[in-house]
């Protein structure tokens, strides 16, 4: 339910993109450790021939960020080395790389002439001949490398860059009478080495080209990666890249491949436990107080640590963490008075980690919350199929794994180890737990579960801020939410049913739980009041026909009489003073006080322990000295067969009042055939087998009337020409009624 008073955010979350961290507060995982490590060595690898270096991790491990911190531990400490970013997934062709490369080289050349140095000279000579060099260099290598067809050929015995430079030198003869490729790049080497000034490639991402553009890059860095003063620095996925080598160029061992090019590599070490989990803990603490929440309660508090740490366990990297906390971020602050915190987490780290199953709970709470609204069912098949799809994702029987039915079954209702696929989904938990789950708001409510997913309220249950309203009508006037609740009795909702099938569900949790008496008390006495008439409408029987809204009421009804235990018993007695005289008699006799009689041992053998009885014997005194009272009025007695679920009223009559007064009644009715059919067919019962069927007993009629009286005015209602073609048909209801009786 919605808190006006909620406090407002104090900042909107920011979504972090897939971008590397660059500073070392947002460094949560040692990455500038290992970068003051891994620069010094990368600095002294390339004064010579050049080197090219691999760092090496999943997706996702931190190598974009490893690199960053890299780069800036370079630039800090080294200042005659220059850092150059190559990115090739933004380059239109892959061929232009050596052209990037080197006009990057170029730029960083024409830095270096500005600086004072002890061999100004010596370098401005290096600068100017290199520049020009390099120009031309560019041209013929970008050339070389569109038309060079290189498949197999780091497998053949001849030296992979005598072959590049011979092609390449072809590609440069192509040029008006210049310099060959070879003299070219000898040029090079020797102003790279008067130079006497590093230049450190950075190449990030290699994975994540097409196997054939991973593959064209790998060559193109070996072409030139035996410059002096050169030191490639590459981040990949090793099987990725070694898959795509393979896949492109028909290799047997991609990785063996890469190492001919690589001559050293960084692998991103595993993340320590529980340091992901942390990580993630920690931004979520920090999100909450971004968005002015308070602090957890003890125990919502322990049920996020206990999400994190059994749904965070699989988390292996920083791309990981920040996928959920993205996720939560996003989704989290529009929906955080309708879902509870703890389980929102978890969804989000199961969406992330186990996709599979996230889309299995989806499926499962959409259709449980069918069955618990009475709304239908699911087939036999449905239902073996989900229990065999969750023993599937869920393989383990450990309490304490992730991977492990019992892992969801503390926040999934209805979930159960077993090895009968059938019997561990879809167990009934009953309305006490179903009450607990929509008081939190948890995932396993059938009337929120929805916000988990699709960030609204399912269609076919009330929102909070119209359940909100009912409760402000409960607070105002019992008369005006019972006229409320009259006018959802007649408004269709989804399958068939009215909006009050719904709204009895929701309101039993404000009677237990709301701290207000009145409202209380006024919701049920609201119920009591218009169950008859709701009845009425035939719009509130679920798919088994059954009319479950009248033994809800009374569900209701009994979780006020427990609240109001012997603690109140003036606000007690006043309420069943009220009670007592609702509009809704059949209600109140055949489904509430029948019930406690047999609940009490009045009638019948089906008692319950003392300790479980709502209603006392005295308060079932008193009610049947009511009921006589009513039950004399003459206004009353005068539509007493038009009553729903007539036949269980008689009974209840029976025995509240005893079997002389019902019968009397009953007797009247044979001098009036309109109401005598009338009542024949409201004693009809209800049996669900192959199809709905309504027989009528004979032993029902006779507890109540002479048969033999009856049969003979329904024989003479049959020969009776005058009689209305309406109560003939209802004569014929009733044969077809006996009819049916006979043959169960």
């Amino acid at each position: 339910m919605t808190d006006e008073h909620s406090p407002r955010p104090k900042t909107s979350p920011t979504i972090d993109g897939d971008t590397p961290v660059s500073t070392e507060r947002h460094d949560h995982y040692g990455f500038v450790q290992i970068a003051e490590k891994l620069a010094p060595t990368i600095l002294s690898s390339a004064h010579e021939s050049g080197f090219v270096i691999g760092i090496e991790g999943p997706w996702g491990s931190g190598k974009s960020t490893l690199l960053s911190f890299i780069k800036q531990q370079i630039e800090a400490n080294a200042a005659d080395t220059s850092v150059i970013e190559v990115a090739p997934w933004l380059l239109g062709d892959i061929a232009e790389l050596p052209r990037e490369l080197f006009s990057q080289v170029k730029s960083r050349v024409s830095e270096i002439d500005t600086r004072p140095t002890p061999k100004r000279q010596q370098v401005k000579d290096a600068v100017q001949g290199l520049a020009q060099t390099l120009d031309q260099y560019s041209a013929v290598t970008s050339t070389a490398a569109s038309a060079l067809e290189f498949i197999g050929q780091f497998n053949a015995p001849t030296n992979f860059v005598a072959k590049l430079m011979k092609q390449v030198n072809r590609s440069a003869e192509q040029h008006a009478g210049g310099p060959s490729a070879i003299e070219l790049k000898r040029s090079i080497e020797t102003a790279l080495t008067r130079l006497e000034h590093t230049f450190v490639v950075l190449i990030d991402d290699l994975d994540r080209l097409e196997p054939n553009q991973a593959t064209e890059v790998l060559r193109l860095v070996k072409s030139v990666a035996n410059l002096p003063n050169l030191t490639f620095v590459m981040c990949y996925d090793r099987h990725v890249l070694s898959t795509a080598v393979e896949k492109n160029l028909g290799v047997d061992d991609g990785s063996a491949f890469i190492q001919k090019i690589v001559q050293v590599s960084y692998g991103m070490p595993l993340y320590e436990p529980f340091a992901l989990r942390t990580q993630l803990k920690i931004a979520l603490d920090q999100l909450r107080s971004d968005l002015g929440l308070p602090n957890l309660e003890p125990e919502e508090a322990s049920d996020f640590r206990q999400a994190i740490d059994q749904h965070g366990s699989t988390l292996t990297t920083p791309r990981e963490v920040k996928a959920v906390l993205n996720r939560i971020k996003l989704l989290y602050p529009p929906i955080q008075r309708d879902v509870y915190f703890p389980d929102f987490v978890r969804i989000q780290l199961i969406k992330v980690l186990k996709p599979a199953l996230y889309d299995w709970i989806e499926q499962y709470l959409n259709e449980r919350s069918v069955i618990e609204n009475g709304d239908g069912q699911i087939s036999g098949a449905d239902h073996q199929k989900m229990g065999e799809r969750l023993q599937e994702l869920l393989p383990y029987d450990g309490f304490d794994s992730g991977n492990s039915i019992y892992a969801i079954s503390g926040f999934i209702p209805g979930i159960e180890r077993d090895d009968d696929p059938k019997k561990a989904v879809y167990v009934n938990t009953g309305m006490e737990k179903s009450r607990e789950l929509a008081k939190r708001k948890r995932l396993g409510s059938p009337f929120h579960y929805k916000f988990y997913f699709a960030l609204s309220a399912p269609t076919t249950v009330l929102a909070d801020d119209e359940i909100d309203e009912l409760i402000q009508l409960a607070a105002a006037s019992p008369e005006d939410l019972a006229n409320r609740l009259r006018q959802m009795s007649h408004s269709e909702r989804m399958h068939g049913q009215s909006w009050l099938v719904h709204a009895v569900q929701r309101m039993q949790t404000v009677v237990a739980e709301h701290a207000d008496d009145r409202v209380a008390q006024n919701t049920v006495i609201a119920f009591a009041e218009i169950i008859d008439d709701a009845t009425r409408s035939g719009m509130n029987r679920h798919f088994m026909m059954r009319d479950i809204t009248r033994a809800q009421v009374r569900d209701m009804t009994d979780i006020l009489l427990k609240r109001l235990s012997d603690s109140q018993p003036d606000v007690r007695k006043a309420f069943w003073q009220r009670l007592l005289v609702t509009k809704s008699l059949s209600w109140l006799v055949a489904d509430f006080l029948r019930k406690h009689l047999y609940d009490n041992g009045l009638v019948g053998d089906r008692a319950v322990h003392a300790d479980a009885r709502v209603v006392t014997p005295k308060e079932l005194t008193l009610a049947k000295r009511k009921l006589r009272e009513r039950l004399e009025d003459e206004e009353t007695r005068s539509s007493i067969e038009t009553l729903p679920e007539l036949g269980s009223f008689m009974y209840g009559w029976r025995e509240l009042c005893g079997t002389k007064m019902a019968r009397q009644w009953a007797k009247q009715l044979l001098d009036d055939p309109e109401r005598l059919v009338t009542f024949l067919l409201g004693l009809r019962s209800l049996v669900i087998a192959d199809r709905v069927k309504r027989p009528l007993y004979l032993s029902t009629i006779k507890h109540f009337l002479p048969w033999t009286r009856v049969e003979a005015i329904l024989e003479a209602i049959e020969t009776d020409d005058a009689a209305s073609a309406q109560l003939k048909a209802g004569v014929a209801e009733v044969r077809a009624a006996l009819t049916l009786s006979e043959a169960a």
